[in-house]
């Protein structure tokens, strides 16, 4: 990269970050921050902390983290394993941050604290390994988000960042609340994702699936689609795709408005009356309401400005 690119970009950056205390100012910071990292990545001054907790079954672990990554993976063993990574850009300002760690019963809850509240220009990095069937509850600023094989209940969010899940087993909650996407490989259980700009994408999905973006594309591969399922996709902008397995039996209601639907599977379309016009062509390629095989779950498709698309899951 050119030097004096470098230099106006660190100028920019600079200035920015000094900008008046406002809502506005506030947000643009924590993105730079995160640039700082990308920029100058030989600036930043570690140190790594690691610690175990013992935690009996079905324990409850939170994290709440300011900015930074959060890694999570389990194992067979009733105990914790924590490793923190501590990222600033002054050496002195590594002591300045803590991680407090209140354990009570089978509950563990981690905070990240910095006692310099001027220092925004920090992160850190969370990577836990925590017992099977443990619940969690995960939150960062500017960070990713990714877990494997997780087991327990799992509620996750980040303000801006990408939510990877590697095969659960249990309920999950994925948010970001400004950007990223979100993607989970092999949900055996129910799962709620929700980004406000960014992608969604499930694979091997075999419980219900509810996701929702204002901006972004929709995937989701449905492995099997159980009786007493739902399956609520939204995408205010941007296209929805499912893929369903050949035999699936569901009542399917399916809108955009200025997009077209169309489905692989045979619709029995429950009865109407309309006249045969234009009106009605043009409608019947936007809305559906119809049943797919006898019926049982429930299938809601909906865009704003996008394509809704069903298509039949390849047999393995």
């Amino acid at each position: 990269m050119n030097k004096i690119y470098i230099y106006q970009t660190i100028a920019l950056i600079s200035y920015l970050i000094a900008m008046p205390q406002t809502s506005v100012a506030f947000s643009v910071r924590r993105s730079l921050n995160t640039m700082v990292s990308f920029i100058m990545p030989s600036k930043w001054e570690k140190q790594t902390i690691q610690k175990t907790y013992a935690l009996g079954a079905k324990g409850i672990i939170t994290i709440n983290n300011s900015d930074g990554d959060i890694y999570v993976s389990t194992w067979s063993k009733p105990t914790v394993d924590l490793k923190v990574v501590k990222k600033t850009l002054k050496k002195e300002q590594l002591q300045l941050i803590h991680i407090k760690d209140i354990q009570h019963k089978n509950t563990l809850t981690l905070t990240t604290v910095c006692l310099d509240q001027k220092n925004k220009n920090f992160h850190v990095d969370f990577h836990i390994t925590i017992p099977h069937n443990t619940g969690i509850t995960v939150s960062t600023g500017v960070g990713n988000i990714k877990t494997k094989k997780i087991t327990g209940r799992a509620h996750l969010t980040t303000q801006q960042g990408n939510i990877e899940i590697d095969q659960t087993h249990s309920t999950v909650i994925g948010t970001t609340t400004q950007k990223g996407d979100i993607r989970i490989k092999e949900a055996y259980n129910n799962i709620k994702l929700t980004t406000k700009k960014g992608n969604i994408t499930v694979d091997e999905a075999r419980g219900s699936v509810l996701t929702a973006t204002d901006s972004g594309h929709i995937k989701v591969h449905s492995k099997s689609v159980p009786p007493i399922s739902k399956i609520n996709l939204t995408s205010t902008c941007g296209n929805i795709q499912l893929w369903l397995p050949h035999e699936t039996n569901a009542d399917l209601h399916a809108r955009t408005t200025y997009g077209t639907f169309t489905c692989q599977h045979h619709v029995t379309i429950k009865p109407f009356t309309t006249q045969l016009d234009k009106n009605a062509w043009r409608k019947f390629k936007k809305e559906i309401d119809g049943t797919l095989g006898t019926g049982e779950a429930q299938i809601t498709l909906t865009s704003n400005k996008s394509n809704i698309k069903i298509m039949k899951l390849k047999k393995s």
